[in-house]
């Protein structure tokens, strides 16, 4: 499984640092069968598109397991 993280904070700041210790953490408690990428300085966008992108990919899921409610 691959999580992407977001970031339009750089790559020293508080919040980007939190999040490597975390997707290093992730990586290391689940033996190399997740990998986290980070990405700070907006490389995937402004702080919308993420959220935009998270909301599709929520609202997929949604309608997947939905599918499969009887």
């Amino acid at each position: 499984m691959k999580i992407d993280i977001a970031s339009v904070y750089n790559a020293a700041s508080a919040p980007v640092k939190g999040t490597k210790k975390f997707a290093e953490l992730v990586e290391q408690r689940a033996n190399g069968t997740i990998k986290v990428n980070v990405f700070p300085n907006g490389q995937l966008g402004s702080e919308r598109e993420p959220v935009v992108l998270a909301w599709a990919w929520i609202s997929l899921i949604a309608l997947h397991l939905m599918k499969n409610v009887q």
